[in-house]
């Protein structure tokens, strides 16, 4: 977290620090009220973060206080929530005494991780997708990006994600709740599909999935077989 010189940077002609965006670390609900104190702080200055998203200027400009506004649906299995280092958490453990403290905004249904790695890629124009401590995980930010009608960086997390792609882990991440939720990344996960599992193995699995999916088992499987079934 900056120290209040930071923060007060504008009375050194510098860019001041006005907001302060709060992101929830646990899986489960929380009220405006709670957030505060279970939630980490992301830091940003307005000028710099406007004009890259029409829906963050959005909630930059106090048209909605919350981010569950904007994703209202919760993504538990999230990498980035596992993913905080532990200079991040400690840095988090104090907040400004500053006069005139930031704006807050509560960040519901986000990671901390992933919205940190927003704010820096507004600034720098630079990402660096993986699964380490320090990188960002390719759907999380694919989600936000999509949130935030962000083309640029939605396109570069689709990428990065079909790259992680392999024989181990498509076939699970093609009938996702996750995937069902976007076409583009059904489109993606299907070609690799064709390309990482042979011809009788892809129309077995298809079968068994159609079968999970008739019995009630996985709803939200329904579109994935039919691009599966396109594609077959």
């Amino acid at each position: 977290m900056p120290d209040d010189s930071s923060i007060n940077g504008g009375q050194r002609g510098l860019p001041r620090i006005d907001v302060e965006f709060i992101l929830h670390t646990e899986h489960r609900r929380h009220t405006a009220q709670e957030l505060p104190a279970s939630g980490m702080s992301v830091f940003g200055i307005t000028s710099l973060l406007k004009g890259k998203s029409i829906i963050l200027d959005q909630l930059l400009n106090d048209h909605f206080e919350q981010m569950d506004a904007i994703i209202d649906w919760a993504y538990p299995e999230d990498e980035d929530h596992r993913r905080i280092p532990l200079a991040d958490r400690l840095k988090n453990t104090t907040r400004s005494t500053d006069s005139n403290p930031p704006g807050r905004r509560f960040m519901r249904n986000v990671a901390y991780r992933t919205f940190k790695a927003l704010v820096e890629y507004i600034y720098t124009g630079r990402i660096v997708f993986g699964t380490k401590n320090t990188e960002t995980a390719p759907k999380s930010m694919y989600r936000l990006a999509e949130a935030l009608r962000m083309s640029d960086l939605q396109a570069k997390a689709l990428s990065a994600y079909a790259d992680q792609l392999n024989k181990g882990n498509v076939v699970d991440e093609a009938f996702s709740e996750y995937t069902s939720r976007y076409p583009e990344v059904m489109q993606v996960i299907a070609k690799a599909l064709k390309g990482l599992v042979s011809e009788e193995a892809f129309k077995e699995e298809v079968s068994k999935r159609i079968d999970r999916m008739v019995r009630g088992e996985t709803p939200h499987a329904a579109e994935m077989v039919r691009v599966l079934i396109v594609f077959a």
